[in-house]
């Protein structure tokens, strides 16, 4: 079961930062879809009012892990981006991994959340970086890699836990060849019924389990999160959710 509503944002919501949009407001729950078929559900629209630190609207996850009652995962996702970067909606699209439920970046090729036919949830947010360079209409720098590949490497797990060890062996091999920044700073929650995790991504990569409960992941880091320090740790529900 899957629920998904795109939206345009109200101009209240993004005042001050003309080309962007509230896109994909989306509610998913890792219950009940096979990986074929018509995905059911009702539409779900949010309007709620996020801000980062700074008072821009930002891109968020909110996720709600074995915490309602016959609901092992309920995901709502706003995705804040700029209006001429074109994207398509949610659709049930093949992979070589096997289906998956996603919207796609047409400039890229990637996506920001997704759903696999295992119950697999992948969801990416930016961080902020003031340091990084940024191109006048909000583009990576050249050379580095789109952050929408990650997700879609994500979804081809077969459970959270496996996607997070895998996708941090990855970033760490990356980071030893390149020997420079490869991605752009990214916060990554993968979730199924059993776990929850957070990859965070900056000048390093740490790997938390979720404890069972409510997080919301935004643009910036948690101070709980940067507490958990530089490996596996766990972020407990109550009052330290990333």
């Amino acid at each position: 079961l899957c629920d998904w509503s795109s939206d345009v944002c109200s101009s209240d919501l993004c005042a001050g930062r003309p080309g962007f949009r509230k896109r994909s407001t989306v509610q998913a729950v890792a219950r009940g879809w096979s990986g074929s078929g018509p995905v059911e559900g009702r539409t779900i629209v949010g309007r709620a009012r996020t801000a980062g630190t700074d008072g821009r609207a930002m891109c968020t996850l909110i996720v709600l892990h074995r915490c309602v009652p016959g609901r092992p995962l309920v995901v709502a996702a706003n995705r804040d981006e700029f209006l001429d970067r074109p994207a398509e909606g949610p659709a049930l699209r093949e992979t070589n991994a096997g289906p998956i439920l996603a919207p796609r970046d047409l400039e890229a090729g990637g996506t920001w959340l997704g759903l696999n036919a295992h119950g697999v949830f992948a969801g990416l947010t930016n961080l902020h970086d003031p340091s990084a360079p940024v191109a006048a209409d909000g583009s990576k720098p050249p050379g580095l890699r789109s952050r929408g590949e990650i997700v879609m490497n994500a979804l081809e797990a077969s459970s959270a836990a496996m996607a997070a060890a895998e996708l941090e062996r990855a970033l760490e091999a990356l980071g030893d060849v390149a020997g420079e920044r490869v991605y752009n700073p990214f916060q990554l929650c993968v979730a199924d019924r059993r776990e929850a995790w957070l990859i965070v991504h900056r000048d390093r990569t740490r790997r938390m389990l979720l404890e069972p409960g409510v997080h919301v992941v935004g643009n910036v880091e948690d101070e709980a999160a940067e507490a958990a320090g530089g490996g596996a740790g766990s972020i407990e529900a109550a009052g330290g959710d990333a």
